[in-house]
C-alpha cells in the first residue's frame, strides 16, 4: 500500500528535493506500507543507522523462528547468516544459517580439539598429517580410515593425529544481547503520523523528534518509547500500527509479528487526525486500514 504525499518537502529534514520511497515498517522485516516522502539522504541515514541491525534483535529472531512454517521466505531472510549453537561432548559447535541450512563454523574447543565442517574435514586432516611429516601414501590410507569411521567413534590416524566424526543437531539461536534501536519504533510512529497528517507533520513541536531520528545519539526528552512482548498468545504473521491520544501525549502503538510491541509517546500534536489502525497480514500480504472511531461501539 502506498499512501500519497502531497508535498515537495522531505518529511524528516523538511527540505525540498527529490523524494524517495520509504517503507514505514522496514522492508527487511516484511513491511510493505510505503510513501514517497523522504529525501535520499534521510532515507539512507535511517537505513544505515537504525534499520540495518533490526533483524539481529533477539525478539525479532525468535519471532522469525516461530513463523518459519507460515512465512518461510521472510523468516529465512531474517535468519540468513544468523549464529546458532549446539552442545557437543567437547564443547559448543557453532553454525550459521545459510539458505535454510546450518553451516558449521570451524572453532577451537576448550579441550584443545578443533571442530571443522564435514566438507572441510579431509583438507584439514591432510594438512595436519602433512605438518607431522606424513607422506602422501600415509595420508591417503589415513583419510580412507577416517571415511570408514562411524559417528562418535574416535580414530587414530597416526603421527599423533586423532579424529572423531560427529553429528551436530538441535541447533539453538545464539542470541545477541543488544536490543533493536528504540528509534526504529520512533521512526515507524513518526512516519505513520506523517502519512496521516501530511504537511501538518512539520509542526515545530515535532522538531525534537526529527532531530533524534537524524542524529547518531537519538536521545531526547521529547519522546518516550516503551517496549514489551505480548502476554496473550504467541507470534503471528501480523504487523499492526495504531494511533491514540492520551494527554499529554499522542501514543502510537507498533506491533511487530503481533508479539513485540512498542508504545511510542510523542508530544501533543495540535491538529486533528482520525484514529486509525493499519494491519498487515504477512502470510497473505493483505493490508487494511481500520477507523477506530467508526469501529468503536
Amino acid at each position: 500500500m502506498e499512501i500519497p504525499w502531497d508535498s515537495d518537502r522531505c518529511g524528516l529534514c523538511v527540505l525540498e528535493g527529490d523524494l524517495t520511497l520509504e517503507h514505514v515498517i522496514p522492508e527487511a522485516l516484511g513491511g510493505i506500507l510505503v510513501g514517497r516522502f523522504l529525501c535520499r539522504c534521510c532515507n539512507s541515514t535511517l537505513g544505515a543507522q537504525i534499520e540495518a541491525s533490526a533483524r539481529f534483535d533477539p525478539s525479532i529472531r525468535l519471532a522469525a523462528e516461530g513463523l518459519l512454517d507460515q512465512i518461510p521466505s521472510l523468516a529465512n531472510r531474517i535468519l540468513q547468516g544468523q549464529e546458532y549453537v549446539a552442545e557437543a561432548e567437547a564443547g559448543q559447535v557453532r553454525a550459521r544459517r545459510l539458505e535454510g541450512r546450518f553451516a558449521i563454523q570451524g572453532s577451537a574447543q576448550p579441550d584443545g580439539s578443533v571442530v571443522v565442517p564435514s566438507e572441510e574435514a579431509e583438507g584439514a586432516l591432510r594438512r595436519m598429517l602433512s605438518r607431522e611429516g606424513a607422506c602422501e601414501g600415509e595420508i591417503v590410507v589415513a583419510l580412507a580410515r577416517f571415511s570408514e569411521t562411524r559417528v562418535d567413534e574416535p580414530v587414530d590416524l597416526g603421527r599423533g593425529v586423532q579424529a572423531i566424526p560427529r553429528r551436530a543437531d538441535d541447533f539453538q539461536p545464539r542470541l545477541a544481547t543488544d536490543l533493536m534501536d528504540d528509534r526504529l519504533a520512533l521512526a515507524v510512529a513518526y512516519e505513520f503520523l506523517a502519512l496521516l497528517t501530511g504537511e501538518q507533520i512539520f509542526d515545530e513541536c515535532l522538531d525534537p523528534i526529527r532531530a533524534a531520528l537524524r542524529s547518531t545519539e537519538g536521545q531526547s526528552d521529547a519522546f518516550r518509547v516503551v517496549r514489551g512482548r505480548s502476554n496473550r498468545g504467541g507470534v503471528e504473521p501480523l504487523h499492526i500500527i495504531s494511533i491514540r491520544q492520551a494527554l499529554p501525549s499522542v501514543i502510537v502503538d507498533v506491533r511487530l509479528f503481533r508479539w513485540i510491541w512498542y508504545e511510542v509517546h510523542l508530544p501533543v500534536v495540535a491538529f486533528g487526525y482520525n484514529r486509525l489502525a493499519y494491519v498487515h497480514n504477512l502470510a497473505t500480504d493483505e493490508e487494511r486500514v481500520v477507523d477506530l472511531d467508526e469501529a468503536a461501539p
